[in-house]
């Protein structure tokens, strides 16, 4: 594997991920295309932070961190 070095320090990148704590269960956090939205049916917000979205878009995201400065590099694969 290739280490990533830090671009803000020239420190070396750990890999890892952010877990998104959501329904009582830890997932990876994923990027989506676009510009979030509210959930609504009928007019009405479905849920407090419900938002459209299409699963095919999802990219899980990967975050490197620098052990020397502690930057945060995320990247959608």
């Amino acid at each position: 594997m290739t280490k990533r070095i830090c671009p803000d320090c020239n420190g070396e990148m750990e890999k890892g991920f952010v877990p998104d704590f959501s329904d009582g269960t830890a997932m990876v956090a994923c990027w989506h295309p676009g510009v979030p939205e509210n959930q609504t049916l009928m007019g009405l917000q479905v849920s407090r932070g419900a938002i459209k979205h299409d699963r095919n878009e999802l990219k899980p995201i990967t975050t490197y961190r620098c052990v020397a400065c502690g930057s945060l590099r995320f990247y959608a694969s």
